[in-house]
């Protein structure tokens, strides 16, 4: 049996900058659709300026806590979105909503059911997509290792049947998933839930007639998940070589404001909020672009960064394989093998250039 909602609901929680899931959701998701939900309803709540061309209504929620300012904690986030949907009676209309945290998905069961359950399962049962789900492994996950949250996310995910997971792009992601479900849940069947949703692939070089530069771009949050002590480590090293590097985040927290501005007066450029199409042209002039994530599911700014004409540099992860290719010559282990890694691709580009021409596709 096809199911065909009438009304999909996104609930997105970002900082106040574009960010890049809504980047996500605008150019691919909606977009590929099935045909016969052109005519859906969509309704997008966020708390971020970046929606971009949403094809359907939008309600942009200002932060409640620090209105104007760029969101605390991601619970602060979450809360505003959730609640400003809830209170307008969103939850109970639509057919199907997504969300990219599993917290939400505990608010939606609870507020959209009224708290009841059956057997241990939620009432609701029109399906929640849990989007891009974050497996509690220790580095970059909603919930740590070893205290409750991180067995409340295994059995809420085995009993809301209501709840899919969907991962996008990467199939160390859903292998990951499934095994540890397995584990701490033996007789769960969750996998008949859990859907991988492939869309993205490098369509070839959008750099024509650029004039290129000696220069190593990086992107994204200053957090851990994305490697970003690495990042710092491998780009102060490469200054050191008189190689010019420039940083790009999208925001940045007050805890980590004093390290940013040591870095920005003695050792590289940063670019905080840049506008993306600023962030684009930006790209362009560069040669290299160096990638340190621990994980990624859907790399959509690092296949943006190679229609740039940006040849990767990157750190050796599991994810990795599903995103280049196990054979691409420029992955490190070690920092100082990145910085070798980058000279090389710097001095022998056009080389670099046309092997990289030959993954699109």
């Amino acid at each position: 049996m096809t199911y065909s909602p009438k009304k999909m609901l996104w609930l997105i929680p970002a900082n106040l900058e574009n960010d890049s899931i809504l980047n996500l959701i605008n150019k691919y998701l909606v977009k590929n659709n099935p045909e016969k939900w052109d005519t859906v309803n969509h309704v997008l709540y966020t708390n971020s300026k970046g929606f971009g061309e949403f094809p359907g209504k939008i309600f942009q929620v200002q932060n409640i806590i620090n209105s104007g300012k760029l969101a605390g904690s991601i619970i602060e986030r979450m809360s505003d979105v959730f609640f400003a949907a809830y209170v307008n009676g969103e939850l109970e209309a639509a057919d199907i909503i997504i969300c990219p945290h599993l917290t939400m998905c505990a608010w939606i069961n609870l507020f959209a059911s009224g708290g009841v359950t059956k057997n241990g399962q939620w009432l609701r049962r029109k399906p929640i997509i849990y989007l891009s789900p974050k497996v509690p492994l220790g580095e970059e996950s909603e919930v740590p290792v070893g205290e409750t949250p991180y067995h409340f996310f295994w059995e809420f995910l085995a009993r809301s049947l209501n709840i899919y997971p969907v991962v996008l792009e990467n199939d160390y992601e859903k292998e990951i998933l499934l095994d540890e479900m397995k584990k701490e849940f033996p007789r769960t069947e969750i996998e008949k839930n859990t859907h991988i949703l492939r869309f993205l692939k490098f369509q070839g070089f959008k750099d024509q007639n650029i004039q290129k530069e000696d220069i190593v771009v990086w992107s994204g949050r200053y957090k851990t998940g994305k490697g970003a002590d690495w990042a710092t480590e491998i780009m102060s090293l490469l200054s050191g070589y008189g190689i010019k590097c420039r940083a790009y985040l999208p925001s940045l927290s007050a805890s980590d404001e004093p390290k940013i501005s040591h870095i920005h007066k003695n050792l590289f450029e940063i670019n905080l909020n840049l506008d993306p199409e600023l962030y684009v042209e930006a790209q362009k002039t560069a040669k290299v672009c160096l990638i340190t994530s621990r994980t990624e599911s859907a790399a959509i700014g690092y296949f943006e960064q190679m229609e740039c004409g940006c040849i990767p540099v990157i750190r050796k992860r599991e994810w990795v394989k599903g995103f280049i290719g196990s054979d691409w010559p420029l992955i490190f282990g070690k920092k100082g093998e990145a910085v070798g890694m980058v000279k090389d691709a710097l001095k022998n580009y056009d080389y670099y250039r046309d092997l990289l021409g030959e993954k699109q596709g």
